[in-house]
């Protein structure tokens, strides 16, 4: 019988949603840092064929009004298992 982990529900870029499987332990999900969460999210992600470009700084994730900091962990940004994390591109550009 397999490992339960906890999980964080991800929208996609186009409107997909993934099940991030995060880890086995409560306290361990809790201190997972939104970099490692990253990793998770591309790992899942690349597995279809229109994502295999994308990289962590491609991306930028968004936890109600809040856009994730790498630095920051779940606990700090208070999401539990289950959550809803949405995912966006990073646009390449600036101001004019």
């Amino acid at each position: 019988m397999g490992d339960i982990y906890y999980q964080v529900l991800l929208l996609g870029l186009a409107g997909q949603q993934y099940a991030i499987d995060v880890d086995t332990s409560l306290e361990n999900f809790r201190k997972t840092t939104i970099s490692k969460f990253k990793e998770l999210v591309i790992k899942r992600i690349q597995k279809e064929a229109t994502a295999k470009h994308i990289g962590t700084a491609d991306i930028r994730l968004v936890f109600g009004s809040k856009q994730l900091e790498e630095k920051e962990t779940f606990d700090y940004y208070s999401i539990i298992p289950k959550s809803t994390i949405l995912m966006v591109l990073r646009l390449p550009g600036g101001w004019c």
